[in-house]
């Protein structure tokens, strides 16, 4: 059995674009850079489910966010995170066909999470190993285990894809072979 494990930010879709983040921060009345700044240094708690959305975007703002705000940042960040790169999508779909089981690890929040597993593309994953659901985030070694567990496999028995070097490395620690993502031709030698 060889499980192909993909991350899906930055690997499957394509990185928020700097428009996403400037709409993001007007409504958090921030400035964009001082806006990026805190989304990024929040955000592992969010991803871990340790915070919820009105927790994390409240944390952003000068001021108090009402529903209609965080309704706003939440609908925005989702659809930010939700422009599937579809040369991944193709090489993904190549490794299907040449026998490769796929699942997906990837560090969300709650809404991404859920917004995921709506979404009828990604049904051709066994396994949506998501952050929020476990309580950890990658690169902690706990949520390598926890992926392991969820798929029933060896370490040996799968492949892991990331765009972070960190996360690479710490999947390589407990034992899965782990590729840095640069780009779908790193799934067409699979």
């Amino acid at each position: 059995m060889n499980w192909l494990v993909c991350d899906y930010g930055e690997v499957i879709s394509l990185a928020p674009r700097p428009s996403d983040f400037d709409a993001l921060a007007r409504i958090c009345d921030l400035p964009p850079e001082r806006f990026v700044e805190r989304y990024w240094s929040g955000r592992p708690e969010y991803d871990r489910g340790t915070v919820d959305a009105a927790a994390f975007w409240s944390s952003l703002a000068p001021r108090p966010l009402d529903d209609v705000a965080l309704a706003s940042c939440v609908v925005a960040d989702v659809a930010s995170w939700s422009r599937l790169d579809p040369r991944a999508t193709d090489a993904i779909e190549q490794c299907a066909r040449r026998g490769w089981r796929l699942a997906l690890l990837s560090n969300a929040p709650a809404e991404i999470a859920r917004s995921l597993d709506s979404r009828e593309w990604f049904s051709r994953f066994e396994h949506r190993v998501f952050s929020c659901d476990v309580g950890s985030v990658k690169p902690e070694a706990e949520i390598y285990s926890a992926l392991l567990s969820a798929l029933g496999a060896e370490p040996s028995e799968v492949t892991f894809v990331d765009d972070r070097e960190a996360n690479v490395a710490a999947a390589k620690a407990v034992g899965i072979r782990a590729l840095l993502y640069d780009g779908p031709e790193v799934l067409s030698g699979l």
